[in-house]
């Protein structure tokens, strides 16, 4: 019996090592692997990583999102993937800040401010949208210069964080975010509203020129 025990240990041993090395050959594996730390900054750094690899890591989270027996893991994965194919969900809502209708400029800024920051490419594409012109320009300003200084003002939010423990961080971190989003909404539709004011201005003047 102690031979069969033993034996058993034996096996179950090499089969662990033996998959472990395979993990640890297939690229992006550690990373995969830490979506499911239990230290929420681990996982916060392996989502990073696999965010700023993009497109490079597409087969590894497939796979983690389908085989993971980690619900973490393939919810993760499963998140990152999504964010693979924002691109046309982010043309969209840059398309939108130009709406006469404040719902769907409104609709649009909370798009953006999830993707911010993401590692979806949306920085890139209000920074674009800022050096327009008309509506779509001025609100993209709006949306830039806000998104930046809540950017400058978050290394605090991670000090705050790591003081409150680890179980506070998750619950912090979406505070955060909420914060970011109602800050920015204020200020682009003050930004909105004034804008439509100095058009209806305009066109009250013109009106008045031609009588």
């Amino acid at each position: 019996m102690r031979l069969a025990y033993g034996s058993i240990l034996v096996f179950l041993s090499a089969t662990v090592f033996a998959q472990e090395a395979v993990v640890s050959n297939t690229p992006y594996a550690q990373q995969i692997a830490d979506l499911g730390n239990d230290d929420f900054r681990v996982r916060e750094r392996a989502h990073q990583e696999l965010r700023e690899a993009g497109a490079a890591a597409k087969v590894a989270l497939e796979k983690a999102a389908e085989e993971s027996i980690d619900a973490e893991i393939r919810q993760r994965a499963e998140a990152l993937l999504r964010r693979l194919t924002a691109g046309p969900r982010i043309q969209a809502a840059i398309a939108r800040l130009g709406s006469a209708q404040w719902d769907d400029v409104k609709e649009a800024l909370s798009t953006l401010c999830d993707e911010l920051g993401e590692g979806t490419g949306a920085e890139e594409a209000v920074r674009k949208a800022a050096d327009g012109k008309g509506q779509t320009g001025q609100i993209a300003r709006m949306l830039r210069q806000q998104w930046e200084n809540w950017e400058r003002q978050q290394q605090q939010y991670i000090l705050n964080a790591n003081q409150l423990g680890n179980q506070y961080m998750q619950q912090y971190f979406t505070s955060y975010r909420q914060n970011m989003k109602r800050s920015i909404e204020f200020m682009c539709k003050r930004e909105f509203d004034q804008l439509h004011a100095r058009n209806k201005d305009q066109k009250e003047a013109g009106a008045a020129a031609t009588e």
